[in-house]
C-alpha cells in the first residue's frame, strides 16, 4: 500500500508538471506566433516532441487513493510507527512463547520422572497415617492447653487472693503507723510545750528582774522574780528568798512592777534549735 501511495504522488506531481507545462507552452507559442510563423512551427514541434518523450518516462495511470502528499507523509509515518511497535510486540510474544516451550518441556521431563500408581498409593495410605497421628497430637495438644488454662486461672485467683492479703495487712499496718505516729507527735508536742513554757518562764523572769533594777535605779538591787509555769503569775523574792507580797508595796513600786512585766514581755523571745530537737 506505501508503494502504491507513493507511486500515486509521483503521478500526481507529473500531471500537476505537465498541466503546468502546458499553460507555459500556450503562452509561448503565443508570443512566437506574434514574430515569425516558421520559427514558431519548429519552435512548437521540438517543444512539444521533447515534452511527450519527457512525460514518458514518468509514472501514469489511475489514483486510487488520490490523497496529498501532506496527508501521504503523514500516512507513510503512522504506518512506520504502527509497524515498529508490531515488530516488538511480535519479538516479545516470539520470547515468551519460548519460554513457555521451555516450561512444557520442563513439565514433560517432570511428569515423566513422576512415580506410578503403586507408589503414589503408598504415598497416600503414609499420608493417612501420618494424618491420624497429626489429629491425636492435636487432640492431646487442645487437652494440654485446657489444662494450662485452668491451672492459669487457679494462680491468677491465688494471685488476688494473696494481693487481698497484703492490701488488708498494709492497709492496717498504715492505721497502725498512723497510730503510732500520732501519739508520737502528741508526746512530741507536749514535750515541746513544757520546755517551751520553762524557756519562756525564764527568760521573762530575767526580764522582768533586769527591767525591775533599771526602772527602781538599783542596780544592785538583790530581788529577783519566780513566775508559775501554770498561772504566769509574777512573785519577788528578796535576798532571804522569802516572798515578797505585793500588797505592802508603795504605788511607785507597785507601778514599777507592773511597767517591768510589760517591759518584759515586750523582748522577743528567742527559742534555740535544742530547745525543738525530739531529744528534748
Amino acid at each position: 500500500m506505501l508503494e502504491k501511495i507513493a507511486d500515486e504522488t509521483q503521478i500526481k506531481q507529473a500531471q500537476s508538471f505537465e498541466k503546468e507545462l502546458e499553460q507555459f507552452l500556450s503562452l509561448l507559442k503565443n508570443d512566437i506566433a506574434l514574430r515569425s510563423s516558421t520559427t514558431s512551427k519548429i519552435a512548437t514541434e521540438a517543444i512539444t516532441d521533447n515534452l511527450k518523450e519527457y512525460m514518458a518516462n514518468k509514472p501514469k495511470g489511475d489514483l486510487l487513493f488520490d490523497i496529498s502528499e501532506r496527508e501521504a507523509g503523514m500516512l507513510q509515518q503512522s504506518i512506520e510507527q504502527d509497524s515498529r511497535k508490531a515488530w516488538q510486540r511480535f519479538d516479545l510474544y516470539r520470547i515468551q512463547l519460548a519460554e513457555i516451550e521451555q516450561q512444557l518441556e520442563q513439565a514433560a521431563a517432570n511428569i515423566a520422572r513422576a512415580p506410578g500408581d503403586d507408589q503414589l498409593m503408598d504415598l497416600f495410605e503414609k499420608l493417612r497415617d501420618l494424618d491420624k497421628q497429626r489429629e491425636k497430637q492435636r487432640q492431646k495438644y487442645l487437652s494440654f492447653l485446657e489444662d494450662a488454662k485452668r491451672v492459669k486461672q487457679q494462680q491468677l485467683d491465688c494471685v488476688r487472693q494473696v494481693q487481698k492479703m497484703h492490701d488488708a495487712a498494709r492497709n492496717q499496718h498504715g492505721l497502725n503507723s498512723a497510730f503510732k505516729n500520732a501519739q508520737e507527735t502528741i508526746n512530741l508536742l507536749d514535750r515541746y510545750s513544757d520546755v517551751l513554757t520553762q524557756a519562756r518562764v525564764k527568760t521573762l523572769s530575767a526580764n522582768f528582774e533586769v527591767a525591775y533594777r533599771k526602772l527602781a535605779r538599783k542596780e544592785d538591787l538583790q530581788l529577783s522574780a519566780h513566775i508559775n509555769p501554770e498561772t504566769f503569775d509574777v512573785e519577788l523574792i528578796d535576798e532571804q528568798s522569802s516572798v515578797i507580797n505585793r500588797k505592802l508595796l508603795s504605788a511607785g513600786e507597785k507601778q514599777i512592777y507592773a511597767i517591768a512585766i510589760l517591759e518584759a514581755l515586750a523582748k522577743p523571745l528567742v527559742v534555740t534549735y535544742q530547745l525543738l530537737s525530739i531529744r528534748h
